[in-house]
């Protein structure tokens, strides 16, 4: 499956497996409950994603849809532009320009203006927060959408455009860990970033309330697997699984929930 197909979403459904009680002998303690897999259906993917509507030699025209609550201008949202040689961010080179979001809606389209667009490809980034100069490997490390611009005929022209974005999906629920699969765009580096993944009880996700359980995402790429341990889900209920791109501390209290790129909701 590649990037794009798992993009457009798909409902996971994975049968509940039984576990036999050991067989209780002589001399041996009451057996105790095993944990169990839980049966599970994914029923909501939400992302981060970012479409260019109009290009011309000196402007751009993009819309954006973040996740439901964001304020993308409250929480430093930002847009920035390569001029590129393939379809990826460059993430160690700085942008040509940027331009922070206007509007605190989760949704909304908006210009850019006083750039200088030939006939060669370009990459538009939606980041969730301004550059930073301490994630170690990139200061685009909260770029987590892209649009490429391939090269054109013309300085002014109406270009088809690619669109790239993160994914969040839950692979193995039990009654006590979960464990789930991840994609941030290519080359992402997940662990330097300190990406993390998080659980809410219930059908929605929030900015202000931190998940129930968090665990960082271990692995040094930007796709893989991440788990969680010591969780507490239950049959018959709503969850939704998040993925941050960035911001993990121990305490969930203090994990940076503004940098929250996807989501997954899944019920039990």
């Amino acid at each position: 499956m590649n990037r794009r197909q798992f993009l457009a979403g798909s409902v996971a459904t994975l049968a509940m497996l039984s576990l036999d009680r050991p067989a209780r002998g002589k001399g041996h303690p009451a057996s105790i409950a095993a944990s169990v897999s839980l049966q599970f259906t994914q029923i909501q993917q939400q992302s981060t994603s970012l479409v260019i509507n109009l290009v011309t030699g000196n402007l751009l025209n993009f819309s954006y849809l973040t996740l439901s609550g964001n304020q993308p201008n409250l929480y430093g949202n930002q847009v920035y532009l390569w001029e590129v040689s393939a379809d990826t961010i460059p993430w160690s080179r700085p942008a040509q320009n940027g331009a922070p979001v206007l509007l605190n809606a989760p949704a909304g389209d908006q210009n850019i203006e006083n750039v200088e667009i030939s006939t060669n490809a370009y990459i538009l980034g939606y980041s969730l927060a301004p550059a930073v100069s301490d994630s170690g490997w990139s200061d685009y490390s909260n770029v987590v959408a892209c649009a490429y611009i391939p090269p054109g005929t013309g300085g002014i022209e109406n270009r088809e455009v690619a669109q790239s974005g993160c994914c969040i999906e839950p692979r193995y629920v039990g009654s006590t860990s979960l464990a789930c699969y991840f994609a941030f765009l290519p080359g992402f580096q997940a662990r330097s970033s300190k990406s993390w993944i998080g659980i809410w009880q219930g059908s929605a996700a929030s900015y202000t309330v931190p998940p129930k359980w968090v665990a960082p995402v271990q692995v040094e790429s930007d796709s893989g697997y991440a788990g969680m341990n010591g969780v507490a889900l239950a049959a018959g209920e709503k969850y939704t699984l998040g993925l941050f791109s960035g911001g993990f501390d121990l305490n969930p209290e203090k994990c940076d929930l503004r940098l929250l790129s996807c989501v997954a909701v899944f019920s039990t």
